[in-house]
């Protein structure tokens, strides 16, 4: 690899374990990214997951717009599922004494 280069990809055809399959060749500077850093995102390249179809189109096409607003609904009811024990937590971050004045009681160490 050419010293101003600090990444290069290739794509491998027709190899020899079966019909239509293809392997991504990555080669990846030591200064880019370190062990652990380099093997996630390799693995976040890698197709091996349950359920995944060799013979699945690739690219993937892209999702018509009912699938993307659908997908933002559920995105944003997920949020409102996680509200209530979002502002718990918030709640009980808060200073002892700014909840005790909102209640209109003196909390420890103020004057009343």
């Amino acid at each position: 690899m050419p010293a101003a280069r600090l990444a290069a990809a290739a794509v491998a055809r027709g190899l020899a374990a079966g019909r239509g399959r293809q392997a991504l060749i990555v080669v990846v500077h030591h200064v880019v990214t370190d062990g652990i850093g380099g093997l996630a995102a390799l693995a976040a390249l890698a197709d091996e997951w349950p359920g995944n179809d060799p013979d699945r189109p690739f690219p993937l096409p892209a999702p018509s717009p009912r699938e993307l607003a659908f997908d933002a609904t559920c995105g944003r009811l997920r949020a409102l599922r996680r509200l209530p024990g979002d502002l718990r937590r918030a709640a009980a971050g808060l200073p002892v004494r700014l909840l005790d004045r909102r209640r209109g009681t003196a909390g420890p160490g103020s004057s009343p």
